[in-house]
């Protein structure tokens, strides 16, 4: 099985793919959509919002790289760090205390 990185290794890689600040913005409205997606499933058992989280949560993000940072997305290289790594992001963002 191969090892982890340690999070904060990555947490910088994620940070640095995430310069752009429309990007940075996309990103904050995509993780709201998604957990409000969640939200609405656990509350109305409607298969149709569970479906929804990851098309907001990765649909929209996956907008902001194309056009706005110009990379891939790190999602796919491992999700439950790039989970954690956008909460972050998006909590440095609302709170303004990004520093790359």
């Amino acid at each position: 099985m191969k090892k982890l990185p340690p999070f904060d290794a990555y947490l910088e890689h994620y940070l640095t793919a995430h310069q752009n600040k429309t990007n940075q913005w996309i990103h904050a409205v995509a993780l709201i959509l998604s957990i409000v997606c969640f939200i609405l499933f656990l509350i109305s058992w409607n298969l149709l919002w569970l479906i929804l989280t990851p098309v907001f949560g990765h649909g929209i993000a996956w907008i902001g790289h194309q056009f706005y940072e110009g990379n891939r997305p790190l999602v796919w290289q491992n999700p439950i760090y790039a989970f954690f790594a956008e909460v972050i992001l998006v909590k440095r963002l609302l709170f303004n205390s990004i520093k790359l």
